[in-house]
């Protein structure tokens, strides 16, 4: 997001013939952009002058986003996509229903971004599912106990990778239908110092 016009900034590869800038920046560009999370890191100033920030402050889960990219902008029919969206675990809210009503500012300021993020990352997975049907959408996000694991540590990798193999082990029965045949290869429409590229023969999915 860029913080000098309140604009949603996204970096885009060159997938689509409108898109004619991003693709020349390093990644180390965007990397930066997007792990400038407010709390943990100050804005980036990227070498165009952008002040940025984290864009997960708009979409912390982009599978709606997603869809909305691939049939609004590439043209993509919505009964032929298959979405498989993973997270980085959910908490449950922190809000006891039971006590809401009776609580103001003090109580809620330190659960408001926790509040938020999960709106956002329900609302997106609607989106995704109401455009592309609700069987064509999988979203895979175990849900942790609060406090479990942090944004800002690295102490707890083996157990993430092992949380991931769980449920990696539950789902992948049912996920066939992605791993049938090997994605086609991506094909710019430009690469970096050069010009348009060579006319593709068909579309990637």
């Amino acid at each position: 997001m860029n913080l000098e016009t309140g604009e949603v900034h996204v970096y885009k590869t060159a997938h689509h013939e409108r898109f004619v800038m991003d693709y020349q920046l390093p990644a180390v560009e965007v990397a930066l952009a997007t792990a400038a999370a407010p709390t943990y890191f100050p804005a980036y100033r990227s070498g165009a002058g952008l002040p940025l920030v984290d864009g997960g402050m708009w979409a912390n889960n982009p599978v709606g986003l997603a869809v909305v990219e691939a049939i609004g902008v590439l043209g993509w029919r919505a009964d032929e996509l298959r979405v498989l969206s993973l997270g980085c675990t959910t908490e449950p809210l922190r809000a006891k229903p039971g006590h809401i009503s009776r609580h103001g500012l003090i109580y809620w300021l330190p659960k408001l971004v926790s509040v938020f993020m999960a709106g956002q990352s329900s609302a997106s997975l609607g989106t995704a599912q109401l455009l592309a049907g609700h069987d064509h959408v999988v979203r895979i996000s175990p849900t942790v106990p609060n406090g479990r694991f942090r944004l800002d540590t690295a102490g707890e990798i083996q157990s993430l990778r092992g949380l991931g193999y769980a449920e990696a082990r539950k789902a992948i029965p049912s996920l066939s239908s992605f791993f049938a045949e090997p994605a086609d290869d991506f094909r710019p429409y430009r690469v970096p110092h050069d010009s348009i590229a060579p006319k593709r023969t068909g579309d990637n999915k």
